[in-house]
């Protein structure tokens, strides 16, 4: 993703500035190791993104064990997980986390999180990310390049940014039986 970092920044900064004033905000960053970025505010978080480089390999699974980890006992808490998709060390031998693919699908399924995950590139991989999805009750985009990485973010913010009411009148008399 290093060529593309820039412009994914871009949108990520657009995505977050679209989000309600209350909306708490984590974001793990990760490269060889996650590393939560400090603060919860829009203000904070987009200060931390600046410092977000493409650097070194890919700790997907750890990362999204952290970040599950960090919604624990949130209000209405929703992971989003923006990568290409493939956990891996320096040179693509071998994976970049302690932790499994089969790790990261057994807690997602235990966690009652929706996930969203973006699979950004030409090469993610969309199975894994599809599956990460489809266990938590979240949905799995696919960006190609920048343009249509925008338009995803936009999608998801429209999404959890609706909510909605339902109410029921029950009514005065019940029907003969």
């Amino acid at each position: 993703m290093k060529g593309q970092m820039k412009n994914a920044l871009n949108a990520t900064r657009e995505f977050i500035g679209r989000l309600p004033d209350d909306a708490v905000l984590q974001v793990v960053d990760f490269d060889t190791k996650p590393r939560a970025i400090e603060g919860k505010s829009r203000e904070a978080i987009l200060r931390g993104i600046d410092s977000i480089r493409a650097n070194g390999a890919t700790a997907l699974n750890d990362s999204i064990l952290l970040g599950v980890d960090m919604l624990a006992g949130a209000d209405r808490p929703v992971l989003l997980v923006f990568t290409d998709g493939f956990d891996a060390n320096f040179d693509d031998t071998g994976p970049g986390s302690k932790a499994t693919k089969q790790d990261v699908l057994d807690r997602i399924a235990q966690a009652g999180i929706p996930v969203f995950t973006i699979g950004f590139g030409k090469g993610h991989d969309q199975n894994t990310l599809s599956r990460i999805s489809s266990l938590s009750g979240g949905r799995y985009y696919p960006a190609d390049d920048s343009n249509a990485l925008a338009q995803v973010f936009k999608t998801i913010n429209d999404t959890l940014s609706s909510t909605f009411t339902a109410r029921y009148n029950r009514p005065e008399k019940s029907r003969p039986s």
